[in-house]
């Protein structure tokens, strides 16, 4: 949450309205835990809204929210999110219509935001290389790429507290 934080106020005021909206597309990925290719063409179709009946004081109130309602393309499971305040947020500078751009183009984009955000810490990684396992060190914003906002979700998810198989019904898997 501390790295969402500083990819959010890091200054990107040098850059085009392209590295705002591949940072905003990134952070949709985050509090939706979706594919980019289920969350980087999200429009007002996919909002949903809800009324749910509540008594207080013997007094009939409603309780309203938004969902986000998509058909993943990979698994064709139909998922339905809750909408956070960061998410509404989001949405709501687009008008419910978030630009699309390239998953290329948005990590290539997330990686200078993020190494502007002072993501540097060098992080070890294992690759094969010639049939061998290989270490090597990378820069934590080398590494940020469209799917880290779902995993980053996800976690975000398991550690508010919330169940495993609510975090699956949200992101689409069929086994812990």
């Amino acid at each position: 949450k501390d790295e969402l934080d500083k990819i959010m106020k890091a200054d990107i005021s040098m850059y085009g309205v392209g590295h705002q909206q591949a940072r905003d597309i990134f952070m949709v990925g985050v509090w939706t835990a979706q594919r980019v290719s289920d969350y980087n063409n999200l429009s007002r179709e996919n909002i949903k809204q809800h009324r749910i009946p509540k008594i207080i004081d013997n007094k009939l109130t409603y309780k309203e929210f938004q969902t986000v309602e998509i058909r993943q393309k990979k698994t064709g499971a139909k998922v339905s999110i809750p909408v956070s305040t960061e998410l509404k947020n989001i949405l709501e500078r687009y008008d419910y219509q978030l630009p699309h751009l390239e998953d290329q183009v948005i990590n290539r984009y997330m990686k200078e935001i993020c190494r502007l955000a002072g993501l540097d810490e060098l992080i070890q990684i294992q690759i094969t290389k010639g049939g061998k396992a290989v270490k090597e060190y990378k820069h934590k914003w080398e590494l940020v790429h469209s799917h880290t906002a779902r995993r980053t979700g996800a976690t975000l998810m398991y550690l508010a507290g919330m169940d495993y198989y609510d975090i699956m019904r949200i992101t689409g898997h069929t086994s812990p």
